[in-house]
């Protein structure tokens, strides 16, 4: 993870100290990795969620589906 001329200042040994902190950077560079893959894969979510409730709003007011309404109106007494 780290580049090729960091590891040539310290090709002949490394402390303790040092061979510590790189295995922690390692870990914190794959954590940081997953966080930005999680994220990504929640904005597709939220978009293909949010796309389901706009066509959801307009089923519902535009072609006068009583089956779309009634789930909307069950909606909002769940979350009143």
């Amino acid at each position: 993870m780290l580049d090729p001329s960091y590891h040539e200042l310290f090709k002949d040994s490394k402390s303790v100290r040092i061979k510590t902190l790189e295995n922690k950077l390692n870990k914190l560079l794959k954590e940081q990795g997953k966080a930005n893959n999680d994220y990504k894969a929640y904005l597709v979510l939220k978009k293909q969620l949010m796309a389901e409730i706009v066509d959801g709003m307009s089923g519902a007011f535009d072609d006068d589906d009583s089956e779309t309404k009634s789930k909307l109106k069950q909606n909002e007494k769940k979350h009143s």
